[in-house]
């Protein structure tokens, strides 16, 4: 083996000393240490309080990356917040099968069948509110939203006898009303001049639907399911007066339903794509309501406080309720106060059936239904 020794006299070796190998060592480690900051392994930072500047290697922290649907500018990953906001303003028309207050007494003109014999309250249109809040799951799969709906639809109607005879009840009247207005007339049926009707009704539901999205090609389909709950209540107040037999008093009948159920709904969206974020969209929607249907029936004649009566029933029953809409909806990724907004502006639709009923002495119950359509504006904002 082999060694080298200093001997002090080799010029080689004349100026090697321990300082300079500390100052040759530093260069060397520095020279490799930026090397590796150069490959992103290490930042180069100045180490305080040293005389000599000496830089040690700092490892960088590596953060993990977080799952979103959507990447900053800057390629960095965020996390969304998942929730979702949503509005709707409602112009809607109602109908409903037992609003007719009045009839005319003849049902037929020229020997041929009157169809304008009827009578009922005609309903213009009216604004609704409609508010949702929900929840979007992991990975955007799932989304879980609850929806509350409200209109008010407040109408009247008035009407009077024509050249095809008076006016009568649709359903007649109870027996001691008819008995109290007929006597010693020689008349079998209640008839009057004047007729006027007020409706009142309140619509209430709130649904929670869970959902979940997939395409199918240029097609997006949203398949719901979840339960649906309904405060219904309803009054039709109608007013009779004139005529021989109710001279100058003015019978009166009020009709009151106050439905209140919860049952399963089941819906299916669809989204046809067009181009820069527009779509067709349309929704329909199936329930069925299981709950308490309370009435009330009363007639008074005015000026005879022992002419009146009264009745009330209650009962369990099966509201179906179907709905649909189609319009046209925009997308659009915002990325500011919120990630998304969702516009859509439709034509929609509502039927329930059997949400009332009236009541008349010795008669069978009678149910009628609830239509109700017209143009809804909702807007949808994810965060």
């Amino acid at each position: 083996m082999f060694s080298v020794v200093n001997t002090g006299k080799d010029p080689i070796f004349k100026n090697i000393t321990m300082k300079n190998i500390k100052k040759i060592s530093s260069i060397a480690i520095m020279i490799f240490v930026q090397s590796l900051a150069h490959a992103g392994v290490y930042e180069i930072k100045p180490y305080p309080q040293t005389s000599e500047g000496q830089l040690i290697a700092m490892t960088k922290e590596q953060p993990e990356p977080k799952y979103t649907a959507k990447s900053t500018n800057e390629g960095e990953l965020s996390q969304d917040t998942p929730l979702i906001l949503g509005g709707s303003f409602l112009v809607w028309k109602t109908r409903t099968t037992d609003s007719i207050y009045a009839m005319s007494s003849s049902t037929t003109q020229f020997a041929l069948p009157y169809k304008s014999m009827l009578r009922e309250v005609n309903f213009s249109y009216d604004l609704g509110l409609r508010f949702s809040l929900g929840y979007n799951g992991d990975h955007d799969d799932w989304s879980y939203i609850s929806t509350f709906t409200y209109l008010k639809a407040d109408h009247s109607a008035r009407t009077k006898s024509g050249m095809w005879g008076d006016l009568k009840a649709p359903n007649g009247f109870s027996k001691q009303i008819s008995d109290t207005v007929l006597s010693g007339s020689g008349l079998e049926e209640v008839t009057f001049q004047r007729a006027s009707s007020c409706y009142d009704l309140k619509y209430r539901t709130l649904d929670f639907l869970i959902r979940k999205g997939f395409m199918a090609g240029l097609i997006e389909f949203v398949p719901q399911i979840g339960l649906e709950g309904s405060l219904l209540v309803s009054k039709q107040k109608n007013y009779y007066s004139g005529g021989t037999l109710l001279s100058n008093n003015t019978l009166s009948t009020e009709f009151k339903d106050r439905f209140w159920g919860v049952g399963p709904k089941t819906a299916i969206g669809m989204k046809w794509g067009l181009k820069r974020g527009f779509s067709i969209a349309q929704d329909l929607a199936f329930s069925f309501m299981l709950g308490d249907l309370k009435t009330y029936y009363g007639e008074n004649i005015s000026n005879n406080i022992n002419a009146w009566t009264k009745l009330s029933g209650r009962d369990k029953v099966v509201v179906p309720h179907a709905s649909y809409d189609i319009g046209l909806a925009y997308d659009k990724e915002v990325d500011f106060l919120f990630k998304y907004v969702h516009t859509k502006l439709a034509f929609e639709g509502q039927y329930l059936w059997n949400f009332t009923q009236k009541i008349l002495s010795g008669e069978d119950l009678d149910f009628g239904n609830l239509y109700m359509y017209g143009l809804t504006f909702n807007l949808e904002l994810d965060f």
